[in-house]
């Protein structure tokens, strides 16, 4: 079979959100199917891509060349109207192919890409399925947009979600219901039966906020904020910020004018369990999110979590039990669930085993794998 995947994602090289299409095209590969992606170029590619290519796939690159110029123009002379250049060649590239399934991975909900390929689909009459990755109310498609977004999803042949929530929150968009619709899980970057132990230190609680470093989806500023509050420097507490991205330079100067002493810029981590033998809890203060790989990397880890309550953060928790809700992306109300979680410190192992517990209940050890036999069932 011959699939097409479509890789929306503009703002990096990689991120969370491109492990599950990937990964599952990996999986068709190996079991004889023909693969193709369309991804953005970039002058220093994520290892991952050439990994999937040296797999067997085969890529095209989104990139505007003086080639794809021409082609644009002399398509328009020819009668064919005005089509931008970088999208008539992706137009080319689906009539050429003519896949049998397209996967259209989200990089941002209801983005240019994702409207334009899906839309392209339709046009070719060629069957596809949506992967959204994150949602927020934020987002919510203008009056002119709505019906060519909505469209996008009840023409799909699968819409899938990372989170119940995001499948919610895109019904309220749209103002209709999704039968198409269903949630799978993301893959995860540490063993299924990771138990790396429990810190010997009690003392300083050490908290880890894992998340690329972008402020406006993981409200890395407002943890910052609470921290700078006079009772929290007033406490032994330490959070370790690991992730990188393009606001690393922003939130370190903005660490600075707060004067804080208590949080670490540590990188990108490669060795997930290794950072959490050295941490009690994950924290993670999001304005939006999908379902978190960090989280569930976390609870896997045997680590409660502080989360707020966007679609996605709160639905793998139960308060008091496995982790601490904040009722909303702000930084009282992340106080106010910090407090609580610093008030019952001494109960946070007891907390993280509950959450090993509860997550190996709720995902699939091979979470790419479910995914990749989801789309042959839904393309057969």
């Amino acid at each position: 079979m011959k699939w097409a995947f479509v890789s929306t994602m503009e703002g990096a090289p990689w991120g969370g959100s491109e492990e599950l299409w990937s990964r599952a095209a990996r999986r068709l590969l190996r079991a004889g199917h023909e693969v193709h992606a369309s991804v953005r170029f970039w002058p220093v590619p994520a290892r991952q891509i050439a990994d999937l290519q040296a797999a067997g796939a085969r890529l095209v690159l989104r990139r505007l060349d003086r080639r794809k110029k021409l082609n644009s123009l002399a398509y328009r002379l020819a009668g064919g109207g005005y089509v931008p250049p970088v999208h008539l060649d992706c137009r080319r590239w689906l009539e050429r192919l003519s896949p049998e399934g397209v996967v259209i991975s989200q990089g941002a909900n209801f983005d240019e890409w994702s409207l334009f390929f899906a839309e392209e689909c339709r046009r070719l009459g060629l069957p596809y399925a949506v992967i959204t990755q994150a949602n927020s109310l934020l987002w919510t498609p203008s009056d002119a947009l709505l019906e060519r977004v909505a469209q996008m999803f009840l023409s799909a042949r699968r819409a899938y979600f990372v989170s119940q929530g995001n499948w919610r929150l895109l019904e309220k968009q749209i103002g209709e219901p999704l039968p198409n619709a269903e949630v799978v899980f993301n893959p995860f970057n540490v063993a299924f039966e990771a138990r790396p132990p429990w810190p010997a230190e009690d003392r300083p609680l050490r908290l880890g906020c894992v998340a690329r470093l972008e402020p406006a989806a993981k409200g890395q500023d407002l943890l910052l904020e609470v921290l700078a509050l006079p009772k929290w420097r007033g406490r032994d507490i330490v959070v370790s910020f690991a992730g990188t991205g393009p606001w690393e330079g922003w939130l370190r100067r903005y660490a600075a004018d707060l004067q804080l002493e208590n949080a670490l810029f540590v990188g990108f981590v490669e060795d997930v369990e290794a950072f959490w033998r050295d941490r009690h809890a994950l924290i993670l203060p999001s304005r939006h999110e999908g379902m978190p790989l960090a989280l569930i990397e976390a609870m896997l880890c045997g680590r409660a979590a502080i989360v707020t309550d966007v679609p996605g953060n709160a639905e793998l928790l139960e308060e008091g039990m496995t982790g601490f809700i904040a009722r909303a992306p702000d930084a009282t109300s992340l106080d106010e669930a910090l407090e609580r979680a610093y008030a019952r410190r001494a109960a946070l192992q007891a907390m993280g085993e509950r959450a090993a517990e509860a997550i190996r209940r709720r995902i699939s050890p091979d979470p790419a794998g479910v995914f990749a036999d989801k789309l042959l069932e839904a393309f057969a």
